[in-house]
């Protein structure tokens, strides 16, 4: 007998959920119907990207690091080209006080910056010596059921100072968030891992060396980020249903019945809800409403994205690299600024700059309700401060995301754990959910997520 499984938002998460399920029924005893619905004309939900004349302007994530498993396979089957990132993108820098400072891991040429005093230096370099957190009790449980974060960890292992010019890079550049608030464990696991196994940050940095541990490289698609998701649309084996949105969700027995904005109503036997998270919250509201009041408790912040393009003459004012993230006493609105022109060379025309903007996040609310005009005003202001910047920008773009990036705050774990049991004691038909709010924002973990809703719906159809 023929089951029928649809996949609601065809974003990084579905699209994987949707190949998976393709790939894997075929190996069922049953024969599996698939569809995948998304409410927008396109594919690929924060995956845009815009061809501009003088380069390729994303207005979402621009590139990954080595892919995982799962989003290899997607790019696989995708057939893109990739392309590299060119080797002056390993130059990174920090903005701090309004100056750019070039990174280094060694500590004397840190120290040459002058970011930190010789005391703080010599704090860092004793990193080797701290022991590892003993405890994950003594929070209330407002603070986390015991989680630890962001800060609070660079604070116990590299000292208040490193913590204070380094917490916010390091959470601005991927979760566009307050240190004080995301969960060491839940935003960066592989560092929480790092401590467990070898008691030291530096101590497992030098063990990676000594192994020889291959570093990611940053690639993406060379026609922009979109083309993974509209290639992936364009050879689907399965239903594809674009301007298709899912209003509300019932059970009619031991099914799913979806109720779609101006079309018929479609049953399903399972469902992968890949959706923002928001989204997921309001969909689970009358199926499981202690699901989706936990799912509601993740928040996502407003995030503005502005590309600017600038005549070659203003090119050399900027220093070659990847570009910089900005401490929290930068002097700027900003939270980082890209160098997209020369990350990938070859997505742009010749000689002309192009700076890829974010500001906003968690810890400037405020900025999302300036207009584009004041919004732009503020970057190109802050953009003349550091780089020294004479003309006006021959092009911008503005994008704008009410709700960017889900926010893993201390407790983040507990709370998934209350939404999947909540969801569990539910007893509905088979669902599963897939999103870059369960297990990581990237495009890898993203994609991972959908392989993991794909292979627990199989299981429920089997069971």
């Amino acid at each position: 007998m023929t089951k029928r499984a649809v996949i609601i938002g065809a974003g990084i998460a579905g699209l994987a959920a949707a190949y998976r399920l393709q790939l894997e029924g075929l190996r069922s005893p049953e024969e599996l119907e698939i569809y995948l619905l998304e409410e927008r004309a396109a594919a690929g939900g924060k995956v845009r990207t815009i061809h501009h004349e003088a380069g390729t302007l994303e207005e979402g994530p621009g590139s990954f690091l080595t892919p995982g498993p799962a989003l290899k396979e997607l790019i696989s089957i995708s057939g893109v080209e990739l392309i590299q990132a060119s080797d002056e993108a390993a130059r990174r820098f920090l903005c701090h006080e309004r100056s750019l400072h070039e990174l280094s891991p060694n500590p004397w040429k840190l120290f040459k910056t002058g970011l930190l005093t010789a005391s703080a230096i010599f704090r860092i370099i004793a990193e080797s010596w701290v022991g590892k957190r003993r405890s994950d009790h003594g929070n209330r449980p407002t603070d986390g059921w015991g989680d630890e974060s962001v800060e609070a960890f660079l604070t116990r292992r590299f000292g208040p100072k490193a913590a204070r010019l380094f917490a916010t890079p390091m959470v601005s550049g991927v979760f566009a968030g307050d240190p004080r608030k995301l969960s060491l464990k839940a935003c960066f696991p592989k560092i929480a891992a790092m401590e467990a196994e070898h008691g030291s940050l530096i101590k497992a940095m030098r063990s990676r060396r000594q192994a020889g541990a291959p570093l990611p490289l940053l690639q993406a698609p060379k026609a922009g980020m979109q083309s993974l998701p509209d290639a992936l649309i364009e050879r689907a084996p399965f239903k594809v249903r674009l301007s298709t949105s899912v209003t509300q969700l019932s059970i009619a027995g031991n099914s799913w019945k979806l109720k779609l904005r101006g079309q018929d109503a479609l049953d399903a036997d399972a469902i992968v809800i890949a959706t923002p998270c928001a989204s997921a919250s309001e969909l689970l509201r009358e199926i499981s409403p202690a699901a989706s009041l936990a799912l509601s408790k993740v928040s996502s912040p407003h995030l503005a994205v502005v590309n600017l393009i600038y005549a070659e003459d203003e090119a050399q004012r900027v220093p070659l690299g990847f570009g910089a993230l900005h401490t929290a006493d930068s002097g700027t609105d900003l939270l980082g600024v890209l160098h997209e022109s020369h990350i990938f060379p070859q997505r742009r025309s010749d000689g002309c700059l192009h700076l890829r903007v974010m500001l906003g996040g968690a810890t400037r609310p405020d900025l999302g309700g300036l207009s584009d005009e004041a919004l732009l005003q503020a970057v190109v202001r802050d953009l003349q401060t550091i780089h020294g910047l004479k003309a006006s920008p021959t092009a911008t773009h503005i994008t704008r995301w009410n709700q960017s990036i889900p926010q893993y705050q201390l407790g983040h774990s507990r709370l998934l754990e209350d939404m999947s049991q909540a969801l569990e004691a539910s007893k509905t038909p088979p669902i599963a959910l897939a999103g870059n709010y369960l297990r990581g924002v990237s495009l890898s973990d993203t994609a991972a997520a959908g392989f993991e809703g794909a292979d627990s719906i199989i299981q429920q159809l089997k069971g």
